[in-house]
């Protein structure tokens, strides 16, 4: 899924009536209010706990939301490396193809369509920097990532991993 859908998401659980805290916590300090005002009264103590019982929900209620997008979201990038990954196994396998014949223009074209296909396919994930040899064969690496971290070379390719920070609001890191 798009990004934007995940944030549709959250702002639809954070900006509802029935899921947002502001409610729940707006109850709470009425009640509370109310309470410091005429701390006799048992109507007053009773709609006191019934509000805290209520905020208490309504904060475990979104955090359980939050937490199921969370790991959601966490799938969804694991699983766009791994197709990401195919396709790059599936570059380097072409790469060795290409390898058999190594005279430049002898190169069977259904080889060279695959491996123009395969970069297409790679660049609806990712920008790429690409660089093609004499023999046709296809280096790529992340665009503007240091040339060490080429993941796709003329014989093999490596997984690249998706790093997801211990705190919030961290960058997710790709692990090469």
């Amino acid at each position: 899924k798009p990004l934007a859908a995940y944030t549709d998401r959250l702002l639809d659980l954070l900006g509802s009536d029935e899921g947002s805290l502001s409610n729940g916590i707006n109850t709470f300090f009425t009640a509370a209010a109310q309470l410091s005002g005429n701390p006799a009264e048992t109507a007053y103590r009773q709609e006191f706990l019934s509000s805290t019982e209520f905020f208490v929900n309504r904060s475990r209620a979104m955090g359980a939301e939050l937490e199921s997008l969370d790991l959601e979201i966490k799938r969804a990038v694991n699983s766009e490396f791994d197709e990401f990954n195919k396709l790059s196994a599936s570059l380097a396998a072409v790469n060795l193809e290409l390898t058999k014949t190594p005279l430049a223009g002898k190169q069977p074209p259904a080889l060279l369509d695959q491996r123009d296909f395969l970069l297409l396919e790679m660049s609806a994930y990712a920008s790429l920097d690409v660089i093609v040899d004499s023999s046709q064969r296809a280096t790529v690496k992340l665009e503007g990532a240091s040339k060490s971290t080429t993941f796709v070379t003329e014989t093999k390719s490596v997984n690249l991993n998706a790093n997801f920070p211990d705190v919030a609001g961290g960058a997710l890191a790709v692990m090469y």
